[in-house]
């Protein structure tokens, strides 16, 4: 992979982070594709460039955990027992759309600051 590759795909990323921020609602399945692609450059990255900063930086990105459920209270769990199951429904899908766009930031600024690195 060249450097202008590289920077293209950075630049996709990004433009795909910015896409994913700004839309209402995430779908799980878009999720999945942005964090399929910045794993993708996190692997080739590491290939390139082992034991430097980068390296360092790029092993820091975490990835988003998709299909797994976001944490809930005893208290939250009591509400939905009463509500039969409407009010846990709402909030999970609440919390899931929040811990989408988080990670999906964090992502997207330490992506950011590789690219600053690169081509510093």
């Amino acid at each position: 992979m060249t450097m202008d590759e590289l920077f293209r795909e950075l630049k996709d990323l990004d433009f795909k982070a910015n896409k994913l921020l700004k839309s209402k609602s995430l779908d799980t399945e878009t999720v999945r594709i942005y964090n399929d692609q910045s794993l993708r450059l996190q692997q080739t990255l590491l290939k390139l460039s082992s034991g430097d900063d980068v390296a360092i930086q790029v092993q820091k990105i975490k990835i988003i955990d998709v299909d797994g459920p976001p944490p809930m209270t005893d208290f939250d769990k009591f509400l939905g027992l009463i509500t039969f199951g409407i009010y846990t429904a709402n909030l999970r899908r609440y919390k899931k759309q929040k811990y989408f766009k988080k990670m999906v930031s964090k992502i997207k600024n330490q992506w950011i600051t590789i690219e600053f690195s690169l081509k510093s």
